[in-house]
């Protein structure tokens, strides 16, 4: 299951890619064409099954049942499972990534538009990271809160290098903001991990 959830991206990516150029001519483009569908289908079958077991299994409240949770366990076992949302968070975090694809392989011409999707969806997440702290580690909720903060100063940057701003040098300025908050985005990450890392080593 943890393979699933990490690999959904480039997994939903490669399909909707392929699906521009379905073809069932040649012996290739038939196998490439039905390996799209293929994977396609069970991923989307593979997220209903994640939120239909996590939410079911929630309501009967059997989350905390050694026998599930050894079989199932990697879906939640990260998230405070009193709350339905927090439960929820990989099936939430799988919708949020299918949008994001969506958006950058269909909506490419459309820039803006673009930037105003991935902009909600950070909203949103923000609100969700700050309001249902879904993680069992407090201070995994507050990283995840902040890095969706950057991530909104990221898009908001973006928005320089489309059609909307013609100057060079803003152009220039905003780029080079760009580098500085990715920079810091990527340092409080891995001074957060090796710090974790650390800790749990220290413990051992």
């Amino acid at each position: 299951m943890r393979t699933y959830i990490e690999t959904n991206f480039e997994t939903i990516l490669c399909c909707l890619i392929n699906f521009y150029v379905l073809k069932f001519s040649m012996i290739g483009d038939l196998l490439s064409s039905v390996t799209a569908i293929l994977l396609m289908t069970i991923t989307l079958v593979a997220t209903a099954v994640t939120f239909y077991l996590v939410n079911k299994s929630f309501k009967q409240q059997r989350l905390d049942d050694p026998v599930f949770e050894s079989r199932f366990g990697e879906l939640y076992s990260m998230f405070n499972i009193k709350k339905r949302c927090a439960v929820l968070y990989n099936f939430l975090f799988i919708l949020r990534r299918s949008v994001t694809i969506l958006s950058l392989v269909y909506v490419g011409k459309l820039p803006g538009f673009q930037i105003g999707i991935l902009l909600w969806m950070c909203t949103f997440w923000a609100g969700y990271s700050a309001s249902v702290k879904p993680h069992t580690d407090l201070i995994l909720n507050k990283l995840e809160f902040v890095n969706e903060i950057l991530y909104g100063v990221l898009l908001h940057i973006t928005f320089l290098f489309t059609d909307y701003c013609n100057d060079k040098m803003a152009r220039s300025v905003a780029g080079w903001t760009f580098v500085v908050v990715l920079l810091l985005l990527l340092l409080l990450n891995a001074f957060f991990l090796i710090t974790t890392y650390m800790v749990k080593s220290y413990r051992k």
